[in-house]
């Protein structure tokens, strides 16, 4: 579990990530790492000791030691807001660049000699503005919320392309559905 402290006061004074053990909900660690960490690329395996975010740096996404605070990976992307997820055997990471309508996935594996670069790319020419993502539990597709047209992404992770695209139905009352 990794808890997010994105404010200027707290136990280290500036913004942080604390490790805290699912089952007994001890703090394994507490290192300070600069930027967000709202989308923290982390759930499938607690005993990982990177983390990616799409938010530490204007940008790029970049993969951090939860050990030691060490940034070990920087992946341009050319967007501010990037949303990430790692797939469920640790060795791709997909992020979602939101205002560049790209999808990127990336080498996620440390051990791996291709860890940290980009293995492909997904210009949506649609407009999409991605605002997260979410890879399914078998590691075969990637959901993306696209915001300038109102759908809902599918990618197949292995041909990293878009699989469809599903029309999100209006929201109760007036105006078009939020993702958030």
């Amino acid at each position: 579990l990794i808890v997010s402290n994105r404010g200027k006061s707290g136990g280290n004074g500036g913004p942080s990530v604390t490790r805290v053990d699912p089952d007994s909900l001890a703090v394994l660690a507490t290192v300070p790492l600069a930027g967000g960490y709202s989308f923290p690329a982390t759930r499938w395996d607690n005993a990982r000791d990177l983390i990616w975010s799409g938010f530490a740096e204007p940008g790029a996404v970049c993969a951090f030691r939860l050990s030691t605070g060490e940034r070990v990976a920087r992946v341009h992307t050319g967007s501010n807001q990037n949303y990430t997820d790692v797939a469920p055997g640790g060795s791709a990471v997909v992020v979602a660049a939101r205002f560049q309508s790209r999808y990127l996935k990336i080498a996620a594996d440390p051990a791996g000699p291709d860890f940290g670069t980009v293995l492909a790319t997904l210009d949506d020419r649609n407009g999409a503005q991605p605002c997260d993502v979410t890879i399914d539990a078998d590691g075969g597709y990637a959901y993306a919320p696209d915001r300038g047209n109102d759908t809902l992404v599918v990618i197949d992770l292995a041909a990293f392309q878009v699989a469809s695209r599903v029309k999100v139905g209006a929201r109760a009352g007036s105006g078009p559905a939020q993702p958030y």
